[in-house]
């Protein structure tokens, strides 16, 4: 985990940004303005990402336990008049590996994300998606240590002993 600091793991949707600070998810307008907060649970945040229709967002947590694992919540942008709010978040994972991330979303609205789970070396991370209404799935890419999947194509970045 990164040193705390601000406007950490930042991404962008239509007109909205999320990032990380102060250990929550915030959401903000892309053009400026005031942000407000996602999340407020007490637990480290890392990596949010928007769904392909930027109604949602899929982060990693480290809320139940300090190990990371992958949550989603419903987003409102802000902009009806209710100051932006966010729903309630939902565990997506229980693996319990340290190496848990969550790395971005498929065009079906299942996150991806990366787990060394079930491996015998932390370091052999491999690529899941993770429907939101069905256990994950192990994806066919072998070792990887980040993900990207849209129609265009599929990015896998790997690297020696799990280091990138």
């Amino acid at each position: 985990m990164a040193t705390p600091g601000y406007l950490r793991y930042p991404h962008v949707h239509g007109d909205l940004l999320t990032f990380v600070t102060e250990d929550d998810v915030w959401l903000a307008p892309a053009e400026g303005g005031r942000a407000w907060r996602l999340t407020s649970d007490g637990g480290q945040a890392g990596n949010p990402r928007f769904s392909p229709d930027g109604a949602t967002i899929a982060w990693t947590s480290w809320r139940d336990g300090g190990i990371p694992e992958v949550y989603t919540a419903e987003i409102e942008d802000g902009t009806g008049g209710t100051g932006g709010t966010g729903g309630p978040a939902t565990r997506r994972t229980y693996w319990g590996d340290l190496r848990t991330r969550t790395t971005g979303w498929t065009d079906a609205g299942e996150v991806l994300a990366t787990s060394a789970v079930d491996q015998p070396s932390s370091t052999r991370t491999h690529a899941y998606a993770v429907p939101l209404d069905a256990p994950p799935r192990r994806l066919p890419f072998g070792q990887v240590n980040d993900l990207a999947l849209t129609a265009a194509g599929t990015a896998l970045l790997t690297g020696q002993r799990g280091d990138l």
